[in-house]
């Protein structure tokens, strides 16, 4: 409450303040007369050209300069891809309080001249987010999306694969602003079939606006594709091959062709990853303070990614100010994974009694397909504009395993019958969207509204076959029927307005969730009905003309993903199992974050952020066995504090040397009591980043990046520190069409996961390691004509369900 109070004195005391200072008003545009959007644009002093402020456009093209005093200025406009814009004079005084300035229209340049998107760095660090510009890097040659987030600042990715952000879990990841359909391993899956070279570039938002859908108390990670913006018909062709223990490849094609009143986009990669997965680990149980046995075992999988992704859409340019466009979308992704875990078996003094072998086979192709409606349709020349998105999407999967175990004593010999399992696993999940968005001005600030509904209906009918018997009967102990039908209506609304030099913006966001789950193979159903308020508060203040000061406050939720609800329990070996949770609840989130950014190239971040209900994975002993079994299910926790510091630095040391360096520091507390295990533990983390970018001759570039992090904690589990080194050179042919990239990623091995679980009566001790040391070359070559104006993509509206869909299988 103390600090709403204190935005909102920040509010007002800026309000008396700028209320009767001037304002220049701009609009900007191509030279189709389309509004351009992001154009960073300075307000320079007439008199000495220092600056005096910037701003960036909106969608509509349009910016403003507010809470200025009497004198001249100009404005300066430096824009990739266009001609620099220098303004006349401007006078503001007493008589010219709010000026308009005609039309600005950017020219293009020349392809050959546009040079300067090398000078660009590979890491950018803003008040609210970071971008990796992943074009800028060399360090992508045969890797996946995947890669690119796992080696990115403040990120860590634990056993299962699932992403946490500067510590905290519950991140949300997008593509191109719709939220993807997977979590956890299925979702790693998918990024690691797409490969990097398809991406532009990747945002790590922090602090999402009322917009946004109040998924992610972490953030968003929004992955951005490349788009090709020019006039013709254009195409770019990219091939990879990389080498590590397995070979790697990934090969894309793009095509784009715009007209006049037209524009067809086609993008279509392929992705073959062969790795493994090598996880020794140690199982200690107790009675108290006395070891009573446990498990030494060794676990060496190969596994195979492979995907074909197509994505197709066209744009219809009806009026000067109505857009219409489709996009639909389509993939096929296989994932495969067979060899052996052997579980060394040990008594209360520490000595071999008998061991087991586990050999398992996973065969899981899954599909995709999705299609969504778009229509822009702008109301004035100030930029009043309304999107309605309509989105349908289907998730098919279809997996099948079998288990085989033998049991030995320790001269080799059978000492029971082995356990033989088999599994048919399908999925199909379906979501309906829309979702319609109002963006304009009102009064002397910009309100942005909007209204979406969503059902979502997902159906698991998972049967596994016990093969040990000759007629192979139906487990029931492991098969499990699960369907779940969810509707989530949401509205919101959001007011920013400039006051001189600060900026504030109110929003709040309501969502309301119906659900219903049916546990079909044991007759439970369960109900949700809950009604939530998300409020966000942002301020922004130009302290001076270099600076600049942040201060914003949000509430956010994460709600479990319908994996983790489906009570099934996925067999891993005669030790392990997997087991979803139906009484999980979504975890929220109250987070304040206070940033200064000066000159644009330095910034200091503090984060802190209280969860409650935090979803954590615990890995607890089950009762009432024979032998011991660990069963890995999420719980909700009581909560988790959060405080972190972010500092991030973008130095040119010289005309051919420039390194950004991101440090990332944070304590986090838990306190949780889950089946009498307390938990009330303090850690201190932290990791550095640090990336090189050198320019040599003959347009050859080099690019070294490193990376520490120090460890995590997640709940009863705690992971140890890891560290990545790569290099990479590359090297423009072909008049600067063609692209060689040369790179070693990993060169030291010290990426792998590793880490200690922590339970009552349990200790577990895992080295989990994949084959992410690799050397590999690239070559990418682009056909194409002269820069045009962006065509429309849309981010669609069933971001958020999307995200959740992981665990169809």
């Amino acid at each position: 409450m103390k600090h709403f109070i204190l935005s909102v004195c920040l509010f007002v005391w800026a309000a008396t303040v700028y209320a009767q200072k001037g304002k220049i008003n701009i609009s900007v545009t191509d030279q189709q007369q389309k509004p351009i959007d992001g154009v960073f644009a300075e307000l320079l002093n007439a008199r000495d050209s220092s600056m005096v402020k910037y701003s960036i456009s909106q969608p509509n093209g349009s910016a403003e300069f507010d809470g200025l005093g009497g004198g001249e200025y100009i404005v300066y406009i430096a824009q990739t891809g266009y001609e620099n814009y220098y303004s006349s004079p401007i006078l503001v005084d007493s008589l010219h309080k709010n000026v308009t300035l005609p039309a600005i229209t950017l020219g293009t340049k020349e392809l050959k001249e546009v040079t300067v998107v090398s000078k660009i760095p590979v890491i950018q660090r803003y008040a609210d987010k970071t971008v990796i510009n992943v074009q800028q890097s060399i360090l992508t040659v045969a890797s996946s999306i995947f890669d690119v987030i796992q080696r990115s600042p403040g990120i860590q990715v634990d056993q299962n694969d699932n992403i946490s952000m500067a510590g905290k879990a519950g991140v949300t990841v997008m593509i191109d602003g719709k939220i993807t359909p997977m979590s956890g391993s299925d979702l790693a899956n998918m990024l690691r079939g797409m490969p990097a070279d398809a991406v532009d570039k990747i945002e790590f938002i922090t602090n999402p606006s009322s917009k946004y859908d109040a998924n992610g108390t972490a953030g968003i990670i929004n992955v951005i594709l490349r788009k090709d913006k020019r006039i013709g018909t254009n195409a770019v062709v990219n091939v990879s091959y990389g080498q590590g223990f397995y070979a790697k490849s990934n090969d894309g094609f793009s095509l784009n062709s715009r007209a006049k009143d037209f524009n067809f986009f086609m993008n279509a990669n392929y992705s073959y990853n062969n790795n493994y997965h090598n996880a020794p680990r140690t199982r200690d149980f107790y009675n108290g303070n006395e070891f009573t046995g446990g498990y030494s075992e060794t676990d060496f999988h190969t596994v195979t990614f492979q995907s074909e992704t197509v994505r197709l859409g066209t744009d219809y340019f009806a009026s000067k100010n109505t857009t219409m466009g489709i996009v639909l979308d389509g993939s096929n992704r296989l994932f495969a994974a067979s060899g052996n875990t052997t579980a060394n078996v040990f008594d209360s003094a520490y000595r071999p009694v008998s061991y087991n072998v586990t050999h398992s086979s996973v065969n899981s192709p899954a599909y995709n397909y999705s299609g969504n409606f778009n229509l822009t349709h702008k109301f004035d020349s100030v930029g009043r504009e309304l999107l309605i998105n309509l989105d349908y999407a289907d998730f098919t999967s279809n997996s099948t395993q079998s288990y085989v175990t033998n049991y030995y004593n320790l001269n080799n010999d059978i000492i029971s019958s082995p356990y033989l399992l088999y599994g048919n696993v399908p999925g199909q999940l379906n979501i309906y969207s829309f979702k319609a968005d109002y963006d304009g001005k009102f009064g002397q600030g910009q309100l942005q509204a909007g209204v979406k509904t969503s059902y979502v209906t997902t159906d698991n009918n998972l049967k596994y076959y016990d093969g040990s018997n000759a007629s192979a009967p139906l487990d029931t102990n492991q098969s499990n029927h699960f369907i779940y039908n969810e509707n989530v209506d949401a509205a919101y609304v959001s007011y920013a307005q400039n006051m001189g030099k600060a900026n504030i913006q109110l929003g709040i966001r309501a969502e309301q969730t119906i659900a219903e789950g049916d546990q079909v193979t044991t007759g439970q159903i369960f109900h949700i009905n809950s009604l939530k308020f998300f409020p966000n508060i942002d301020l922004n203040d130009s302290i001076s003309k270099n600076s600049q000061l942040g201060i914003s406050l949000s509430r956010r939720l994460d709600r479990p993903t319908y994996e983790q609800l489906n009570p099934f329990r996925n067999y891993v070996d005669p030790s392990t199992y997997g087991e979803g949770n139906p009484s999980l609840l979504p975890q929220y989130a109250y987070s304040l974050q206070i940033s200064e950014t000066y000159m644009r190239n330095y910034s200091i971040a503090l984060n802190c952020t209280r969860t409650t209900g935090i979803i954590s994975e615990v890995w607890a002993p089950v009762a009432g066995n024979q032998e011991p079994v660990i069963a890995e299910k999420q719980v909700n926790l009581n909560e988790n504090d959060y405080y972190g510091m972010d500092i991030s630095a973008v130095t040119k040391i010289t005309s051919w040397f420039t390194t950004t360096n991101i440090i990332d520091a944070y304590y986090t507390h838990y306190n949780a009591n889950y089946m009498q295990a307390s938990l009330n533990t303090l850690h201190f983390y932290w990791n550095v980043n640090s990336d090189n970018v050198i320019t040599l001759k003959n347009k050859l570039s080099l690019d070294i990046n490193a990376l520490y992090n120090s460890g995590n904690a997640d709940g009863y589990l705690t992971e140890h520190p890891t560290s990545n080194v790569s290099i990479g050179i590359q090297k423009k042919i072909l008049n600067d069409k063609g692209t060689i990239k040369l790179n070693a990623t990993d060169i030291f091995y010290k990426s792998n996961f590793n880490g200690t679980a922590n339970f009552t009566g349990y200790v577990e001790n895992f080295d989990i390691r994949r084959d992410s040391r690799f050397v590999s070359i690239a070559f990418s070559y682009r056909f194409g004509g002269m820069p045009a104006s962006r065509s429309m993509r849309s981010k669609g509206g069933a971001e958020e369900e999307k995200k959740r869909a992981g665990g169809t299988s």
